[in-house]
């Protein structure tokens, strides 16, 4: 039998954002993204990013914003998110799919390269 040892420590962190919840949390590159969520009661759109490798000089993780210019998808909580290889743009992708605002559900589908900062992109099916 294989076993397996996870091991979790507190680290220091830069620019962190405020708690949320409801949001997604996904691996994309070297990369954790964070998108929507709930903060102080409101649902948010924001995205942030955090090196999914502590740096090994201090163990600081920093943190980034990620402000992509244009439209952008609507606040939300409790959508599907997931990475994905394209070949359409050279890179991984975080994909975004519905949840809702607390009113309304949604039932749209966004795109958006963290590592090169550009626009959300909405997909067609």
């Amino acid at each position: 039998m294989n076993r397996i040892v996870v091991t979790c420590e507190t680290v220091d962190t830069v620019d962190a954002p405020q708690p949320r919840s409801g949001h997604t949390a996904t691996l994309v590159g070297k990369e954790v993204v964070f998108f929507g969520g709930v903060v102080d009661g409101q649902c948010t759109s924001a995205v942030d990013a955090v090196s999914a490798i502590a740096a090994k000089d201090d163990d600081t993780l920093t943190w980034r914003r990620i402000a992509p210019p244009g439209i952008a998808p609507s606040p939300r909580l409790g959508h599907a998110a997931c990475a994905v290889s394209s070949q359409e743009v050279g890179s991984t992708e975080l994909f975004v799919f519905g949840g809702g605002d607390g009113k309304v559900l949604l039932n749209d589908l966004w795109a958006l390269d963290p590592a090169a900062a550009g626009r959300w992109r909405s997909p067609q099916c």
